[in-house]
């Protein structure tokens, strides 16, 4: 966890335009335990990414359902390994 950078920033181009505004930048950051249990009430994977996605990003949601695959899977590569990170194996150390 160590070499996982705790931001990252998506250029989308073209830009998405929603609310009433355009969005070409997805500045993503390492999430909260709270934005993570928020993004829990949600059913489903790509939902629940959507929810951090939102959460950590400060774009609207609608903005960021219209994300084009490529970005929202790199934006998910960069979310997942927080929640990777201190989940233990099983194993206990002697």
């Amino acid at each position: 966890m160590a070499d996982t950078p705790k931001t990252t920033t998506i250029t989308i181009d073209p830009p998405i335009s929603a609310n009433g505004g355009k969005y070409d930048t997805l500045n993503l950051r390492e999430f909260t335990v709270g934005e993570r249990i928020k993004s829990e009430t949600h059913t489903g994977t790509n939902q629940q990414f959507v929810a951090l996605i939102v959460s950590v990003s400060g774009w609207p949601e609608a903005a960021v359902r219209m994300l084009p695959m490529s970005a929202f899977n790199e934006a998910v590569s960069f979310l997942a390994p927080f929640l990777m990170a201190g989940l233990g194996t099983g194993e206990t150390s002697a």
